[in-house]
């Protein structure tokens, strides 16, 4: 049994010693952002430019997933704004898919590189419980080796995923490649969409209002995100809020665990009369221009009295 278990550390001990080779080197932002070339929309490198490249200040930015991409508008945001005396820059980094720990990413590179103040995270009726996949990709090593074992069910496939990626990293060193590409972008995120849903399409759904003890806990996961969000805010002094998108298949006027986030900013709960109209979605998660104008006029009004 000893002579087994000596084999076996034998095997693993320059693998250990490999992968922590590959967190001892900071993991270069630029070749992460362009990592994840062709998922959504190429928006990896959209945001690189934004935050890094692109000198204009960003005064307000929103996190979120393809709902907020196809619901806030930032350049009509940013021009109501303006028409109401506010000159803040306004930025839609909305991106693919749940997970709010992708959301601390783009909030520490955002707060390094720009100084914003207000920031806005979409909630939805129910917590995503998952990491986001395309968070290993890009988070910076602290950001990995902090990332909780307990209720996080993508622990592993998060930490398979970080040393590939930068094992790539050290391959394109060694062999002098490169994965940067030159991408054209304007300086808003707004996905614009004319497509209006069939309404034969959009079903409704029944809400499950019982008390599940284990998605209870399974929320200690997004909730721990929530709160390193709010303490890097507080340190920033940035004013932190959450903006509510429903679905057209879920007529709920505000979300499940809209208590989780009062207790780290202000939630901001649309008018209902948005969400009723078939002819302002794309489908029955993401509005479309028609909805997404709407959402946006109410956005800016409360953004105003935010301001």
């Amino acid at each position: 049994m000893n002579k087994l278990l000596l084999k076996i550390l034998i095997f693993l001990l320059p693998i250990l010693i490999f992968v922590i080779v590959l967190f001892s080197n900071n993991y270069d932002r630029n070749f992460a952002y362009h990592y994840i070339k062709d998922d959504c929309y190429n928006h990896g490198a959209w945001i690189y430019s934004r935050i890094f490249e692109n000198k204009k200040p960003i005064d307000i930015a929103f996190f979120g997933s393809s709902e907020t991409l196809h619901a806030v508008n930032d350049k009509q945001i940013e021009d109501t704004l303006k028409q109401t005396g506010f000159n803040e820059n306004c930025v839609n980094f909305g991106y693919c898919r749940f997970g709010n720990n992708l959301y601390l990413t783009f909030l520490t590179d955002l707060i390094e590189n720009k100084k914003p103040k207000i920031i806005l995270i979409e909630v939805r009726e129910f917590e995503n419980n998952y990491s986001h996949p395309i968070f290993p990709f890009l988070a910076n090593n602290k950001e990995i080796l902090n990332e909780p074992l307990i209720f996080n069910k993508d622990y592993f496939s998060d930490l398979y995923k970080a040393i590939v990626s930068r094992y790539d990293l050290l391959r394109s060193k060694i062999l002098k490649t490169n994965n940067i590409y030159n991408y054209d972008s304007s300086n808003f995120g707004y996905a614009n969409s004319s497509i209006i849903a069939d309404s034969s399409t959009l079903i409704f759904k029944q809400i499950k209002t019982t008390e599940n003890y284990w998605h209870n806990l399974e929320l200690k996961f997004p909730e721990k995100y929530y709160q390193e969000i709010f303490n890097l805010c507080e340190k920033q002094n940035i004013k932190l809020c959450f903006y509510y998108i429903p679905s057209f298949s879920y007529p709920i006027s505000a979300p499940t665990e809209i208590e989780i986030y009062k207790k780290y900013g202000i939630v901001l709960i649309p008018p209902k009369e948005i969400f009723k109209n078939h002819k302002n979605y794309i489908d029955e998660n993401h509005l479309n221009d028609n909805g997404s104008k709407l959402y946006s006029d109410w956005l800016s009004g409360e953004l105003t009295n935010l301001l």
